[in-house]
């Protein structure tokens, strides 16, 4: 009798790559796979970037106030290559919008074009698609499936996470149905003495070009945002293609951030109310 279970558990972890791979698990525990479910959507704009552009603006309270339908496509630690393959991955959805609202970040203009972070795990699901697996340069036996779940750094989140998206399909990893999330508020704050600099050479990188080109092509208006930084004032190009929104430094007083580079709830508020201005 035992072996006979052990037979099974060791036949359903055999299968369980086939099933993710081949897109028989219909989770939304990770963005890409909640993006899926949006599917023939509409939106008014979405925003689409890292943990920054994830915690920054708040969707809810922007069509709240404004009537507007967006949606935030944001995953945390993600970088410029990951948004292009996100943009890529809700066209592919037929999910129509107007308005991409970008939020870049500092050293994104460096990053090469074969540079993914640890959390490029979470596009496993999608791997069979053309415009993800060539992104990060796979050939045909990385695509295999058992292969393919050694390929990623962090693979020991897949099983764990692919169990998740089968039994429990409605759970999302850390953001609500508008892709929100928010850090905790701190107990205090003080405004910054000394604040850096940064210059942001925003025609200096590739991947920038290829998702303005992308906007284009489906007549998607861009808008490069630069979210809040504690104590630190981002300059960038006089003359770009795109709409720049810099407020890197619009944010003074630290009771607003939840680290050096992330808004708390009560930034988060505040910077989103700063941006409906510009709607």
């Amino acid at each position: 009798m035992i072996r006979k279970i052990n037979f099974l558990v060791i036949l359903f972890i055999l299968t369980l790559p086939f099933l993710s791979v081949f897109g028989f698990i219909k989770g939304s525990f990770f963005k890409p796979q909640a993006i899926n479910k949006l599917q023939g959507e509409s939106f008014d704009y979405i925003v689409l970037g890292s943990s920054r552009g994830l915690t920054t603006l708040n969707t809810n309270l922007i069509d709240s106030l404004t009537g507007l339908n967006g949606y935030n496509a944001s995953m945390d630690d993600q970088g410029i290559n990951s948004w292009s393959i996100m943009l890529e991955h809700i066209v592919s959805k037929k999910i129509e919008f107007d308005t991409l609202i970008l939020v870049f970040d500092v050293g994104s203009e460096n990053v090469t074009e074969d540079e993914f972070s640890s959390n490029a795990y979470r596009w496993h699901s999608e791997i069979s698609k053309k415009y993800v697996y060539k992104k990060f340069n796979l050939n045909l036996l990385n695509l295999s499936p058992w292969i393919h779940y050694n390929y990623w750094k962090n693979n020991k989140f897949l099983i764990s996470s692919d169990l998740i998206g089968l039994f429990m399909p409605s759970k999302s990893n850390n953001f609500d149905s508008k892709g929100n999330f928010t850090y905790p508020s701190n107990s205090g704050g003080i405004s910054c003495i000394d604040s850096s600099r940064y210059f942001l050479d925003l025609n200096n990188s590739n991947q920038l070009k290829e998702i303005a080109t992308r906007c284009k092509q489906n007549n998607i208006y861009l808008v490069v945002y630069i979210a809040p930084y504690r104590c630190t004032k981002v300059m960038t190009n006089a003359n770009t293609s795109f709409n720049i929104i810099n407020h890197s430094d619009i944010l003074e007083n630290s009771l607003y951030f939840y680290d050096d580079i992330h808004v708390n709830r009560l930034g988060r508020h505040k910077a989103t109310e700063e941006y409906i201005k510009h709607f």
